[in-house]
């Protein structure tokens, strides 16, 4: 798995610093005026834009595995969702 940080928008690369821009703008918008509601709105869209560009920028390779490897893998993924979510529901 290999990541970068950025992405592009309308052809023109968008690096790592304006992506974070955006979002020290809205937390110390935040800390000097904490009722409203324009820095809540601003750091939102800033970690939206930050998961995207993490995940349009992530290039994953698959290669061959043995099927005991497969069942291993998944299975304890399928166990741990599962625990997560019997632990959810009975938390209610």
């Amino acid at each position: 798995m290999r990541t970068f940080w950025g992405f592009y928008l309308g052809g023109h690369r968008v690096s790592s610093g304006l992506i974070f821009l955006p979002l020290l703008i809205g937390i110390a918008w935040k800390v000097t005026k904490p009722e409203s509601l324009v820095p809540y709105i601003l750091i939102v869209i800033s970690v939206v834009g930050i998961l995207l560009s993490i995940l349009m920028n992530i290039t994953i390779w698959f290669t061959s595995t043995s099927l005991i490897d497969f069942v291993l893998m998944f299975g304890t993924v399928s166990v741990g969702l599962g625990l997560i979510i019997k632990a959810l529901i009975e938390s209610k």
